[in-house]
């Protein structure tokens, strides 16, 4: 209580369904001309609430979404097939994209083709090499190389975090 009064949670729970509150708030209302009035005022402002319509958009929502998607050519007019569900829907950039992968994925093959190869054919010079070298040597070679790929990694780990993150959906 307020000064004597309800505080005004417990008016407003009153006002919603006088069996939630306890029944020396109940009495209190029961008694209180001014509590009485806060809670008529609650409750009439509770049925103005629910008379109101709910709320729409004064535009086309879906449309605005959609013109805001990139352009899809279709194989036939009126098509409304996702892209990338049926071979009718072409996507112009999708192809470029596609190409430049494939291009990858045959740069990196053929990278690790020639370097195998070449690791291969020098194995018997690779193995005298590494023979000569002291023990602490070798491991402190593999502790650079692989500190090299961690700090790599976290690298791009970053760069892809900060597209992500720069993106603007």
């Amino acid at each position: 209580m307020n000064n004597g009064h309800l505080a005004d949670e417990l008016i407003q729970e009153y006002a919603w369904d006088p069996q939630n509150v306890g029944s020396p708030e109940q009495l209190h209302m029961s008694s209180c001309d001014q509590c009485k009035s806060i809670a008529a005022n609650y409750r009439l402002l509770f049925l103005q609430v629910e008379e109101l319509d709910a709320p729409a958009f004064d535009f086309d929502l879906a449309q605005s979404v959609l013109n805001q998607l990139p352009a899809i050519e279709t194989a036939r007019a009126g098509d409304a097939r996702l892209p990338g569900l049926s071979t009718g829907i072409r996507n112009p950039g999708f192809s470029a994209q596609r190409r430049v992968s494939w291009a990858l994925v045959v740069g990196s093959l053929l990278a690790v083709g020639v370097t195998g190869t070449t690791f291969y054919f020098l194995k018997d010079y690779f193995e005298n090499m590494i023979a000569g070298v002291s023990v602490m040597v070798t491991y402190l070679i593999i502790m650079t190389i692989i500190l090299i790929l961690a700090f790599l990694v976290v690298d791009e780990y970053r760069k892809y975090n900060k597209q992500i993150n720069s993106l603007d959906i």
